[in-house]
């Protein structure tokens, strides 16, 4: 089986057999050129059943759906956030509101290994968007936040500033104060950022309920290093596509 999920500026894909990862790859795409990307990619599609995490609109799933077709898979589908999946309660009014990808990486999170049974969970994905879920130890969804991640932070910050000219960049190491501009700008923005996650966690996980904090995406490895957080934290790169595996294998029990 193959899983991809497709967000905002990339593409991660995982190929399964059975609980185990065989292979995987990242890359990033633009619209324009998505369905060569793609191409180029040389994803393992061929004889594959697929599932799908989407965020970035019709017009994208349309394109990989074209491009999938064209390659030879067994088939595909796309998955799609539930009111109630493989022990997750989702927390929205609407349920259907809520971003696959965020549900996904929730049944991907809440099934760890590494979690206690009687462990309440926050997952964190550090990416174009940062998003954060709260669950009980039972598997019911508390809710959660959306804020900008760090490079649309810095983004936003360049295109209103007329004198601020930076590429938006990771922060190599903590700089406070910086001396120049540059810096300024990547570990203002850094601090920013990592003071609201800790603030939520604060308000959201009591350190006494020994929380499972779980960190996906392009920036959780610099997010998990600079929390520097005492209780179990883990990164989990490919965590999204694990729900993916998640939801096929309930699925395929249920047929």
């Amino acid at each position: 089986m193959l899983t991809i999920d497709i967000g905002n500026s990339r593409i991660k894909w995982a190929q399964y057999e059975g609980d185990s990862v065989i292979a995987h790859g990242v890359f990033g795409y633009d619209k324009s050129n998505l369905m060569d990307t793609l191409l180029q990619a040389e994803l393992p599609l061929a004889g594959q059943a697929v599932w799908l995490s989407n965020v970035a609109g019709e017009e994208v799933a349309s394109l990989v759906s074209r491009a999938l077709e064209q390659q030879g898979c067994l088939g595909y589908q796309f998955a799609a956030s539930r009111a109630q999946q493989c022990g997750v309660k989702n927390g929205y009014r609407l349920p259907q509101q809520l971003g696959v990808d965020r549900w996904l990486a929730m049944l991907a999170a809440f099934h760890l290994p590494r979690r206690a049974h009687d462990q309440p969970l926050c997952v964190i994905d550090c990416g174009t968007a940062l998003t954060l879920d709260v669950l009980d130890a039972s598997g019911q969804h508390l809710g959660g936040y959306i804020a900008p991640g760090l490079l649309s932070l810095q983004g936003a910050l360049v295109e209103k500033t007329a004198d601020i000219d930076i590429e938006p960049a990771q922060p190599a190491a903590v700089k406070v104060p910086a001396d120049n501009t540059a810096d300024a700008v990547v570990h203002g923005c850094a601090q920013l950022l990592l003071g609201g996650i800790r603030q939520l966690l604060a308000d959201c996980l009591p350190a006494a309920a020994r929380p499972c904090i779980v960190l996906t995406g392009g920036d959780a490895q610099w997010v998990k290093a600079g929390l520097g957080l005492s209780t179990e934290t883990v990164f989990e790169p490919l965590l999204v596509n694990q729900g993916l595996r998640l939801v096929a294998s309930e699925q395929a029990l249920s047929a």
